[in-house]
């Protein structure tokens, strides 16, 4: 960015070198030109800053998608059918768009959604929880978080919201920082199936009940 500045002013001097379009002139106008074309930010970028992010994949082709790296959802995912997302070690989901089961779900491996921030300039109000799961979810060896997730606009469920039941029996589930006016992390509509494993939820608030899950 600091070399981008550099020849920008560079450009812009070229151009006020002279103000008759002399040779310098021009080539002042099209180095300028060419310079704001560089920078022009992505997407992902004029929306969260995550550079090297890419669209979360919509299509679950066979029912698994594999994830690895940096995504984000600039608007709501749906997933029509049953559908597995799993995660390579240090995947991130950067949520901007609620991410939306319609039937059943199942989270394995390396995941981590992350409330999109924004910023000054690009506000995100998201009064949208992170996952809503129409049917069931399960997780499946998971090392997997939930970060800021929800708000206090957020009905029930600030990380996930599911319809029918939660299955967990082994890994790690954590949500951190998820708000919601009933199950500040999580609103199960059936039952929640622990055997194994662990779930933590810290720094979450529920504006009617459920600090934790409801």
């Amino acid at each position: 960015p600091e070399a981008s500045n550099f020849w920008h002013l560079f450009c812009v001097g070229l151009t006020n070198a002279n103000p008759y379009m002399s040779p310098a002139h021009r080539w002042g106008t099209l180095c300028q030109a060419a310079v704001l074309s560089l920078w022009r930010p992505t997407l992902a970028e004029r929306t969260h800053g995550f550079l090297d992010a890419q669209l979360l994949p919509s299509d679950c082709q066979g029912g698994i998608l594999q994830l690895d790296g940096r995504y984000t959802t600039v608007d709501e995912v749906q997933y029509q059918e049953n559908c597995t997302l799993r995660g390579a070690p240090g995947t991130v989901v950067e949520v901007v768009g609620e991410i939306h089961f319609m039937q059943n779900a199942w989270l394995e491996g390396s995941l981590r959604f992350v409330k999109a921030k924004g910023n000054q300039k690009t506000p995100l109000p998201m009064q949208h929880r992170c996952l809503d799961v129409e049917g069931s979810l399960e997780f499946l060896d998971p090392d997997v978080e939930f970060v800021d997730c929800g708000s206090d606009s957020t009905d029930d469920g600030g990380a996930f919201y599911v319809e029918q039941n939660v299955t967990l029996s082994n890994g790690r589930v954590v949500a951190r920082g998820s708000n919601a006016k009933w199950g500040a992390a999580a609103y199960v509509g059936g039952s929640f199936m622990m055997t194994g494993g662990s779930l933590l939820v810290e720094n979450s608030t529920a504006g009617e009940s459920g600090g934790g899950l409801y």
